[in-house]
Order: C-alpha cells, then sequence, then structure tokens
C-alpha cells in the first residue's frame, strides 16, 4: 500500500489552479469586449447603410416629383415658372421655388 504523506502537500496544485482559472476568466472577459465592440460597428455600419439608401430613395423621388410637375428636361420652358426675354433664352425663376 501506498500511504500519501500530508505533511509533505503544499498545496502546489491548488494554487496553479487558481491562476489558470485567473487566466481564463481574464480572456473571456476580453473575448467579450471584442464581440461587444465588432457587434456596435457592424450596428453603425448597418445604420450608415439603412440612411444612404434612404437619402437616395428620398432623392429619386424628388427628382421625379420635379420632372412631373415642371416637366425638366422634357419640354421647353416658355412660361412660369421661366422669365424670356426678347431674343435671349427662357430661365428658371428661382422665386417659384424659394417663395422670394
Amino acid at each position: 500500500m501506498n500511504i500519501i504523506n500530508h505533511k509533505k502537500e503544499k498545496g502546489t496544485i491548488l494554487v496553479l489552479s487558481m491562476i489558470f482559472m485567473i487566466v481564463l476568466a481574464g480572456l473571456s472577459i476580453m473575448v467579450l469586449t471584442v464581440a461587444g465592440s465588432d457587434k456596435k460597428i457592424a450596428h453603425s455600419d448597418q445604420d450608415y447603410l439603412l440612411a444612404k439608401q434612404s437619402a437616395d430613395a428620398a432623392t429619386a423621388s424628388s427628382v421625379q416629383k420635379l420632372v412631373d410637375t415642371w416637366n425638366i428636361g422634357i419640354a421647353e420652358c416658355a412660361a412660369a415658372p421661366c422669365i424670356c426675354t426678347a431674343g435671349a433664352p427662357c430661365v428658371w425663376d428661382g422665386s417659384v421655388f424659394y417663395g422670394t
């Protein structure tokens, strides 16, 4: 039979296990922090793309509304909202749009 002498045990395994657990806890906290940062970056990129798509859609809608309302690029401007003078090309009157 092998009898273990308890007086010679110093708790080395316990100390090493505690150090290993502390290292693992630190690594897991670091991984969670990095994952949280990545999630924030991805969410920010998604918000940027959504805002850009919304702005593009609003611009396209506004251009189409101007084309439909004022026939921009379809017919020559010969009356309001244009100012026509004899011998000169007609020009758009900005006061119609800006209310001045």
